[in-house]
């Protein structure tokens, strides 16, 4: 048995029916689809990182008010299942985009990844600013100049002449494209979180400025890397200093 809707709903209802599904079309087109702007001038430098959580980016797009809304970013990103596909990178959002193109910027878009980049004891100023420029593309003339640009160093706080010595032994993560200066305070920072008092105190019982405890540091990673050998050759190196 067919039924024929003209003999469920009524002409008018058949109107009132197709009134509300056009309505519904302009809100979702007018929802995901135009643009959003932001109250500033762009772009908007973004960094997603591993293991982000989506609502984590979508708070923080709100808060920058790249979006004007965090419900709707997350029903665009259920409609288009790109909630799963977001990339960890860093982008550059321009003014005016919409929800969706907001969506396709962040799993298809162009952006910059991090790269592990490892400094270890005793490796020069130069060596790393040559990893750094084939690695993430980070200029290694103008990195090197800058480590000893007394303007700069005074920005980070340092009274030294150089960065050598001052940049910290570990693992980065260091988006491509970043500039000389966003590096460098990346690894002068983690110098300073491992620059206690203590150790500050310590290097003033002994007699050592903190450049010289560094430059005897860099001196007994070149000798060994047995962590059990280090304080034995620091010490010989240090008696030889105390006696001079």
């Amino acid at each position: 048995m067919k039924f024929d809707i003209k003999n469920l709903l009524t002409r008018w209802q058949i109107i009132l029916v197709g009134i509300v599904f056009i309505g519904l079309i302009a809100i979702a087109y007018l929802t995901f689809f135009t643009p959003n702007y932001y109250p500033y001038k762009g772009p908007v430098q973004f960094d997603i990182k591993s293991g982000e959580t989506f609502s984590s980016v979508v708070n923080r797009l709100y808060e920058l008010k790249v979006i004007p809304g965090k419900a709707n970013m997350k029903i665009a990103a259920f409609i288009s299942g790109s909630e799963k596909k977001i990339r960890a990178a860093r982008f550059y959002i321009k003014n005016g985009l919409s929800y969706l193109d907001l969506l396709d910027l962040f799993t298809e878009g162009e952006c910059d990844f991090a790269r592990k980049i490892k400094i270890k004891n005793g490796q020069t100023i130069k060596w790393l600013a040559y990893k750094l420029e084939h690695k993430v593309f980070i200029d290694s003339a103008d990195f090197v100049s800058l480590t000893e640009n007394p303007i700069f160093l005074a920005k980070l706080g340092s009274k030294e002449k150089t960065l050598q010595g001052y940049l910290f032994s570990k693992e980065y993560d260091v988006y491509e494209r970043s500039s000389p200066e966003e590096a460098l305070k990346m690894f002068y920072d983690a110098f300073n979180k491992f620059w206690v008092d203590s150790l500050e105190k310590r290097g003033v019982e002994l007699g050592f400025s903190k450049h010289e405890i560094l430059t005897l540091a860099s001196i007994v990673k070149g000798e060994t890397d047995l962590t059990e050998e280090m304080p034995r050759i620091a010490g010989v190196y240090h008696n030889r200093l105390r006696i001079g």
